[in-house]
């Protein structure tokens, strides 16, 4: 037995019967996520269910070796922002996924159990063969596989065969972290545009893969009957300037390119008749949740995730094919012949249905099942292929 073995007994000494862990010890990569309140809403949510998030999961060996016997699992959210900043701090395409990989290893090897929420299939921006490789790793070596929809489970199991078990959790709402709108007419002039038109919004960091040319472009067909706010944080990537170029002479356009409050999200999205999905490709959408938790729906590009929410109510969206501006601004149209209140009623309730304290009862017995199974095996000297 090595010195890492020789650890490993200790480790985990809190849980007598594995099958009835109490309280399990968790480290999450990222702790926080910033912008978007998601994680600190899940961990929130999990806390009284006996997840108990200790701090944020640092992807090296030494970090593991220090903190190991304060762990039961960890969580990793968006893996490829660890390999990749290895990679960009130390350089050489393999450094990153290898020091990664080491990392998973002496996980399991510590009986640690490893969960990953799988929000996105790939980066927004674009993968490369290292990335592929990092998402096939992770996928052999997690216990635990977290997707939002069953689109995005049908897609990890063809695509990674992984080895551990996949649970489907709806993405939960964002109840409590929205302040209430300041009233249409009060947000729509300040911007200079008119309370009486109908209006929609793009909303949230602006990146190309959002659509937001098709946006502007079916809002340009529809000719001013319609009005369209482009608001958030553009990308480093994201053509700012063609966009600009393009709305100069669109007077039933505002794009702020900004970041956006909590206060500025809901006085935009509270002043929107419908929030615009366009996108090229998707996993899942927070985007998607935050309109729904403010009562407004979406007009969103026919893809399986949107596809999925909006089949258990279709007041509170439309469909259209994607990047095809005559068919978004068809659906615009349509969808706001539906009365307003049925809309709003119709993404109040789907948003009621993904309450934390509903979707999570599931992912918590799942997650102490794999720990119990991963610090079991740990304890009677079982291994895997992977372990060893």
């Amino acid at each position: 037995m090595d010195s890492t073995s020789g650890q490993l007994s200790s480790a985990h000494t809190s849980c007598e019967n594995y099958g009835n862990c109490s309280d399990v010890r968790m480290a999450s990569a990222p702790a926080s996520s910033g912008a978007n309140p998601y994680i600190d809403l899940f961990y929130a949510a999990v806390k009284p269910l006996g997840i108990r998030l200790v701090g944020a999961c640092h992807i090296n060996d030494l970090w593991l070796r220090e903190n190991a016997s304060r762990l039961d699992a960890i969580h990793l959210h968006w893996p490829e922002d660890n390999w990749r900043y290895a990679r960009n701090r130390f350089g050489g395409a393999l450094r990153g996924i290898i020091g990664f990989w080491k990392f998973l290893r002496l996980t399991r090897r510590f009986g640690i159990s490893i969960i990953w929420t799988v929000h996105n299939l790939e980066h927004h921006e674009g993968i490369d063969w290292i990335d592929h490789l990092g998402y096939r790793l992770l996928a052999r070596y997690a216990d635990l596989l977290i997707c939002h929809s069953y689109s995005a489970r049908n897609v990890v199991e063809k695509r990674w065969r992984p080895s551990g078990r996949i649970i489907v959790m709806q993405h939960g709402n964002y109840d409590g972290v929205y302040p209430e709108p300041r009233p249409r007419r009060e947000v729509l002039e300040r911007m200079g545009l008119q309370p009486d038109v109908p209006t929609v919004c793009c909303v949230g960091g602006i990146r190309k893969y959002k659509g937001v040319d098709v946006a502007v472009e079916a809002i340009g067909i529809l000719n001013g009957g319609y009005q369209l706010i482009v608001a958030g944080w553009p990308s480093a990537k994201y053509d700012l300037g063609g966009l600009r170029r393009t709305t100069d002479n669109m007077p039933f356009v505002r794009v702020l390119p900004q970041l956006l409050s909590a206060q500025d999200f809901a006085d935009i999205v509270g002043a929107s008749d419908a929030v615009l999905l366009p996108y090229h490709h998707i996993t899942g959408s927070g985007a998607f949740m935050a309109a729904m938790t403010l009562s407004r729906g979406v007009v969103a590009s026919d893809l399986p995730y949107f596809r999925e929410m909006l089949s258990v109510n279709g007041d509170a969206g439309r469909l259209f094919s994607p990047r095809d501006a005559e068919a978004l601004a068809l659906a615009i149209k349509e969808y706001l012949l539906i009365p307003h209140e049925r809309r709003q009623n119709a993404a109040r309730s789907l948003a009621a249905d993904c309450a934390w304290d509903r979707i999570v009862k599931p992912i918590c017995v799942a997650i102490k099942q794999c720990v119990a199974e991963r610090m079991s095996k740990n304890f009677t000297g079982k291994r895997t292929q992977e372990d060893s």
